[in-house]
């Protein structure tokens, strides 16, 4: 799903030199979204539909996103028994977070982002030393949630990829979502005690699509003719110049 920016964002990109911007925010109590900005150390966000093993993307086949968070620990807000802030919730398996990613402005002190990650910590410290100064978080996308569902149904007949996604969602507590119009229909389909997330892509793969979580959290289908159908594929989103650039290199192997 494409995300709204000023002109300004495409100023700052374009611009030879900019300073990155990283807004990181965390549902400590699951109610309110509290920033931690100012405490990251460093961060990483990876996601992609492309697989690694065979150098091309397959089809149903997406992986959960993830991001990697080290943030500042110098007060113990992160320490288990600690006294720290935010302890009662550190210790919790699947925290909400969420990242944007954006640049200083050309004033310098303004800035602008787009989300990149909606997720949940799937692994924090369990303890720490006293001389720990830092804490690691490891996160995913909230795929999490159908990812460790399994679930039973009665039989479906004639009905098209996006329907079955949906059904099967409806048993999630994921309401986001944005699905394509499926483009084969099912004459029956049917789980027992079977995995969510796993039936999902098997449904996108027989409809040579993609079903994939974007980084705001919704759940996306794709079809096969998607990529010649959506806006922001068939539009420009950026242009790039010969001014822009330090280096241009033409690549193509037998895959592309």
């Amino acid at each position: 799903m494409s995300q709204s920016h000023t002109a300004g964002l495409v100023i700052a990109w374009q611009a030879q030199s900019h300073r990155v911007y990283a807004l990181v925010e965390v549902q400590w109590n699951r109610v309110d979204w509290i920033p931690e900005t100012g405490r990251v150390v460093s961060l990483s966000t990876s996601r992609s539909l492309y697989d690694e093993l065979v150098g091309l993307p397959l089809l149903g086949q997406c992986q959960p996103a993830t991001a990697m968070l080290e943030l500042d620990n110098y007060d113990d807000r992160f320490t288990p028994g600690a006294g720290g802030a935010v302890v009662p919730a550190i210790g919790l398996f699947r925290i909400p977070i969420r990242i944007s990613m954006g640049y200083y402005l050309a004033n310098g002190v303004d800035t602008e982002s787009t989300r990149q990650f909606t997720g949940e910590i799937e692994i924090s410290p369990r303890s720490a030393t006293s001389d720990a100064r830092t804490v690691s978080l490891s996160c995913v996308d909230v795929a999490m949630d159908i990812a460790q569902r399994k679930w039973s149904s009665q039989v479906y007949a004639n009905q098209r990829a996006d329907q079955l996604i949906a059904t099967l969602l409806n048993q999630s507590d994921l309401s986001n979502r944005t699905l394509d119009y499926g483009i084969s229909m099912f004459p029956y389909a049917w789980l027992d005690d079977e995995n969510l997330w796993d039936e999902i892509q098997k449904i996108a793969r027989a409809d040579s699509g993609w079903f994939y979580i974007d980084e705001n959290g919704y759940c996306c289908y794709e079809r096969a003719t998607h990529w010649l159908e959506g806006t922001y594929h068939t539009a420009s989103q950026a242009t790039l110049a010969q001014g822009q650039a330090w280096a241009l290199e033409g690549n193509q192997t037998w895959r592309d």
